[in-house]
């Protein structure tokens, strides 16, 4: 099922959750740009099946909820070839997430928060 898949948007998919996500992990080697800005339901515990995805290169997981500082310290270690991400709309970041991403993702030209 779609092995050779680089880029997927789901955003403003209102049902995706850490199911769907989960199914997007087994395509780990290949996915390279996942968008899921709005996806209200994905949780830090729903983008931690992305964690095997290490080819990422763009991340929008604009809106979801409960993304705080502790669970990008957990996640962004998982994406070192990160060159863009946004984390808009994430009302519980505060600037000690601005330095980890900083400091996780030395290949990143664009953030929006």
């Amino acid at each position: 099922h779609c092995r050779r898949l680089r880029a997927l948007s789901l955003s403003l998919c209102a049902h995706v959750d850490g199911r769907a996500l989960a199914e997007l992990g087994t395509l780990g080697p290949t996915l390279e740009s996942v968008g899921l800005h709005g996806c209200v339901r994905v949780t830090p515990r729903a983008l931690a099946r992305l964690a095997h995805c290490s080819r990422l290169t763009t991340l929008d997981v604009g809106g979801a909820l409960g993304l705080t500082d502790s669970s990008l310290d957990q996640l962004l270690p998982c994406w070192p070839q990160l060159t863009s991400l946004s984390v808009s709309e994430s009302s519980a970041l505060t600037d000690d997430a601005l330095r980890h991403i900083g400091a996780c993702c030395p290949r990143l030209e664009r953030l929006a928060c």
